[in-house]
């Protein structure tokens, strides 16, 4: 966003990828705008998003895997969730629902919803700390078998 309501920069370089989902093989995901205009703190989720869930949840399969992903973290204690974050998790009670990925909040968070885990992760920015004062710098390597996620830590340690 270069303003509340000015994110065309975002639309025109990502067309129709605010809320989207994808397969591949047997996996399902899906991907949700989580933000609300340049807000990064009790933001909520925008109707817009709820709307795209009630017309997209349907044509999911229950059964398959699904990984949900978003900007903001999706558990309600993490600091800078949306203050609606539980509304949109509960949405995924009755889907096969295998992880959920979240960033924003610059630390690792772990929770759990309906036997899922919920996470953050640490920031991978050169620039910017991490909110829970870690110095460790890196990212998520995120392998699915058999209708499982395994998450492993790799540090980035510069160059």
């Amino acid at each position: 966003y270069k303003t509340d309501t000015d994110r065309t920069g975002f639309e025109q370089t990502f067309p129709d990828q605010l809320n989207y989902r994808f397969e591949h093989r047997d996996w399902q995901f899906v991907a949700l705008d989580s933000t609300q205009g340049t807000g990064f703190e009790k933001t909520r989720v925008q109707p817009a998003t709820f709307r795209w869930l009630e017309d997209t949840l349907p044509t999911l399969d229950r059964r398959r895997p699904l990984v949900l992903f978003t900007h903001f973290p999706l558990a309600a204690d993490v600091r800078m969730a949306p203050l609606n974050a539980g509304e949109v998790l509960e949405r995924f009670r009755e889907f096969n629902l295998r992880g959920v990925f979240g960033g924003h909040f610059h630390a690792y968070t772990e929770r759990t919803f309906a036997g899922t885990d919920v996470v953050t992760n640490r920031c991978c920015s050169r620039v910017r700390g991490n909110h829970d004062g870690t110095m460790e710098k890196g990212y998520w390597l995120v392998t699915a078998e058999d209708g499982a996620l395994r998450r492993e830590f790799v540090e980035f340690k510069g160059v």
